[in-house]
């Protein structure tokens, strides 16, 4: 092996570790923002199921009577605590069904990128250049 052909081999394994590293780096980021994106899903479906039942118990006649003695006035109650409760199980139907599908697939994701050995590195720097 000549001096320029080691040199050729430093070079390229110094370059492949930098872009294996840069590439390691992008994935872990990316991984990390998946992770976050699936908890930031979660914590919306909790979220309309909290306000879900939050409206339904405020359309319930026993806190009725707390708000107001007028008929007229708990019927309004009534009317717009169920139409809020039906808004946030409509929003959360449609967010569960345009998300399910994606916890299968992300698994893919979320799988440990496996980390190169310094002995398969080295096996790299054979006389294939």
């Amino acid at each position: 092996m000549t001096p320029s052909n080691a040199l050729l081999i430093v070079l390229f394994t110094v370059a492949f570790r930098v872009e294996w590293s840069k590439a390691r780096a992008r994935s872990e980021r990316w991984r990390e923002e998946v992770m976050i994106l699936r908890e930031g899903m979660r914590r919306t479906l909790e979220s309309l199921q909290f306000f879900k039942k939050m409206w339904s118990s405020l359309g319930a006649p026993s806190n009725l009577v707390v708000l107001s003695q007028d008929p007229i006035v708990r019927e309004g109650i009534t009317a717009y605590a169920m139409y809020q409760s039906h808004i946030f199980t409509s929003l959360h139907h449609r967010f569960q069904s345009m998300w399910s599908g994606l916890e299968k697939e992300g698994d893919l994701i979320t799988e440990p990128m496996p980390v190169v050995s310094e002995e398969a590195l080295l096996e790299l720097q054979g006389d294939d250049i």
